[in-house]
């Protein structure tokens, strides 16, 4: 029997990315449509896309209009039919040996002239449920898949360190009070229900089970884990020396003023950053963790992003100035003047 056309609009995702699109516009966010990235390689570069990109301004609480930082969210949205389920597995290790970080909302210290409470940005990643892989099951034919998951989360990856270096462009350039925080929370969004595996569940389990509620729980999000290979590596070094080369121009910018307010205290900038991944993060959490977020919790997921980088700037102040600016006063993001 073939498909009539409701069965074939609906399998296109469109429908699934406007209703994405208006929540985000209810979240407060403004909306570009896809973004294209390119895929760089030895050989070529060849253009992808992932589905949704928003932006949401946060305010500074004042008349003036100016806001005190930026959140930019990627999303890339899957509709399954409604006999489908992604089922995926906690991870079950000892935090302290974990390959799982708490990178899910990026957060970059080493590009903004203002400081910011990190831990809040900690509290929001950690409050989801940490996954290590994730499938589609399709109960009613008794089918399971991985690679559809697998390649929604690979077109995130790959279009983060264009997302990334486009903000850091601008935060080098502009005027130091102007490089104002941004945060990254790429998302993927599908209306499968999504099930976590129990984490004392045995194989005897399994093959006992009736359904899926017998061994599995429903979750309105997963923080996965997902880590690249070289491929990525590669593409990500040549986005990142492409960066790097632009900010080592002769006009020395912001981050040549973050790299001596920051030396001896913490992280690294892009360009002394020798793994060709993005500055600032000591490790690669930062393209390995993805929030996979069921479409009816997506306004709550945004709203607590939103929060906890509301929260983190609660206490932010401008620390990095212009060369020829004293240092002994410190502008708040909300515009106020206090001693350093």
């Amino acid at each position: 029997m073939s498909k009539n056309w409701k069965d074939a609009l609906l399998s296109s995702g469109l429908p699934l990315e406007y209703e994405v699109t208006r929540i985000l516009l209810q979240a407060g966010f403004y909306v570009s449509g896809e973004y294209p990235y390119s895929r760089r390689s030895d050989r070529s570069s060849e253009e992808f896309s992932v589905d949704l990109r928003a932006n949401h301004f946060l305010e500074q609480g004042c008349d003036n209009g100016g806001f005190k930082a930026q959140l930019a969210t990627i999303c890339e949205c899957k509709y399954r039919n409604p006999d489908k389920s992604w089922i995926f597995v906690p991870d079950l290790n000892d935090p302290d040996f974990s390959p799982s970080s708490a990178h899910a909302l990026r957060s970059f210290p080493n590009y903004t002239c203002y400081t910011f409470d990190h831990a809040r940005i900690v509290s929001f990643c950690c409050q989801y449920p940490p996954a290590m892989k994730g499938i589609e099951l399709q109960e009613r034919h008794g089918e399971a898949f991985e690679r559809d998951i697998r390649h929604a989360v690979n077109q995130l990856r790959y279009a983060l360190p264009e997302l990334v270096a486009e903000y850091a462009r601008e935060a080098n350039a502009g005027h130091p009070t102007d490089c104002l925080p941004f945060f990254i929370l790429p998302l993927l969004v599908t209306n499968a229900p999504l099930r976590m595996l129990r984490e004392k569940l045995t194989l005897h389990e399994v093959l006992a089970a009736k359904d899926l509620a017998d061994i599995s729980d429903v979750v309105e999000a997963v923080d996965l884990y997902s880590p690249f290979a070289r491929d990525f590596r590669q593409h990500s070094y040549r986005v990142f020396a492409e960066l790097a080369a632009d900010c080592d121009g002769a006009r020395p910018g912001n981050f040549a003023r973050i790299a001596r307010y920051q030396k001896g205290k913490r992280g690294r900038l892009v360009r002394h950053d020798d793994t060709g991944l993005a500055g600032g993060w000591p490790e690669s959490g930062a393209f390995e963790q993805f929030l996979v977020v069921n479409e009816a919790a997506l306004k709550g997921v945004l709203e607590s992003a939103k929060t906890a980088i509301y929260e983190a700037l609660k206490e932010s102040a401008q620390v990095v100035f212009p060369d020829d600016e004293s240092q002994k006063t410190v502008k708040s993001s909300d515009g106020s003047q206090k001693e350093a």
